[in-house]
């Protein structure tokens, strides 16, 4: 697909004379010369059509080449960055062990960091990018940071001849989802170089334009709290509170526990909070400090707001994540029982004061005192 017309005739001539044997590559999504779409299209050579390697060839190919072991979670980044491309693989390994960022380690390789394009696949990748139209790079651009795109919407905007081309080129996929039909990168490494050769300020507009159409037709879907909050910090702006909460809710559901922090981190640095959303915000802080096993963090931090909460639910929720972080995370088991008496002494709610005794039961049982927790579950 890189031969000139006049090489191409030439090409054609030496298959037709029989005299030689070709080996010949062709990339999806090119332009080809015409005498070269005439080699197999009139059978002079056999045309093999290869498709990805499948995750395990390329799991056997990682440990081949990496000998004396990787660490799975780095096999499996290094195969999800690669997405079956075998010279992008190869770039990736020989580009992280030039920058370190893959090393053998007591005979084992490991992975330090993320994963991003080493110089030499940034540029084998922008090879590939080049040939889009401007508009059609910019489309590119959006969807490297906010995608999937629903077709319908992209249709709607205008932009599907965009889209189109895209997908002619090999570099966009559309791809069902349940009912829905979607944009998709068609390989991870397209995104990855798009947005790390983005300006700043280009990227922020993006990101700020993706949250507005996001706000403009509503949080729907499961995820759409999360894209939302995550587009607005991302361009250093502010996200509404309540978005954030919503936001670390679903994270904490998809065990993200690194974004469920920044999201309700996020939130309580808003000056001004209603009661319930601060509540909401420290809860899930809180619960996943505790399950990093940041114990102390949590304790400061629940401590500082749960005694000062009106509402008796609310309350009660945080002092039922204070007083298990204090059990289970501290050891302080006198503690925790004494701020379930004080959170039982101060709610009159029957399904409150059920809670409180269950967790009473709870404690019993993993101190060893069945009795106990016999003779509050009864």
């Amino acid at each position: 697909h890189l031969l000139d017309d006049a090489s191409a005739v030439l090409l054609l001539n030496l298959a037709l004379s029989d005299r030689v044997d070709l080996v010949l590559t062709m990339r999806d999504g090119e332009v080809v010369p015409e005498p070269v779409t005439l080699l197999w299209r009139d059978q002079m050579v056999t045309r093999v059509d290869l498709t990805s390697l499948s995750s395990e060839d390329m799991a056997d190919l990682v440990d081949e080449v990496l000998s004396g072991g990787i660490d799975g979670g780095a096999r499996q980044a290094l195969i999800a960055a690669a997405g079956g491309n075998l010279l992008y693989l190869r770039e990736l390994i020989l580009g992280l062990i030039d920058s370190g960022a893959l090393s053998r380690e007591r005979g084992h390789w490991e992975l330090r960091g993320s994963i991003s394009a080493p110089p030499r696949l940034a540029e084998l990748v922008e090879q590939r990018l080049a040939s889009l139209s401007q508009p059609a790079r910019q489309l590119l651009n959006a969807l490297a940071l906010g995608e999937p795109f629903s077709a319908q919407r992209v249709r709607q905007g205008g932009t599907w001849p965009l889209a189109e081309e895209l997908i002619a080129a090999g570099i966009v996929e559309l791809v069902e989802d349940g009912s829905r039909r979607q944009l998709r990168s068609a390989h991870p490494m397209y995104v990855e170089v798009a947005r790390s050769t983005m300006p700043d300020d280009r990227r922020c507009q993006i990101l700020d334009d993706l949250a507005d159409a996001l706000e403009d037709q509503g949080c729907r879907r499961r995820d759409d709290s999360r894209r939302l909050a995550a587009w607005r910090l991302d361009a250093g702006r502010q996200a509404d509170p309540d978005v954030l909460v919503n936001a670390a809710r679903e994270a904490r559901w998809a065990n993200d526990l690194t974004m469920c922090e920044r999201f309700a981190r996020a939130a309580l640095d808003h000056a001004e909070l209603t009661e319930q959303t601060r509540s909401a915000a420290v809860h899930l802080l809180g619960s996943v400090l505790d399950d990093a096993g940041r114990s102390a963090e949590a304790e400061a931090l629940l401590s500082t707001h749960e005694p000062g909460v009106t509402d008796e639910t609310e309350r009660t929720m945080l002092a039922l994540a204070r007083a298990s972080n204090l059990f289970r995370g501290l050891g302080r088991t006198d503690e925790a029982l004494a701020v379930l008496d004080a959170a039982e002494a101060s709610v009159s709610s029957p399904g409150l004061l059920t809670e409180i005794a269950a967790r009473r039961a709870l404690f019993a049982v993993f101190s060893g005192n069945l009795i106990e927790a016999i003779d509050l579950t009864s």
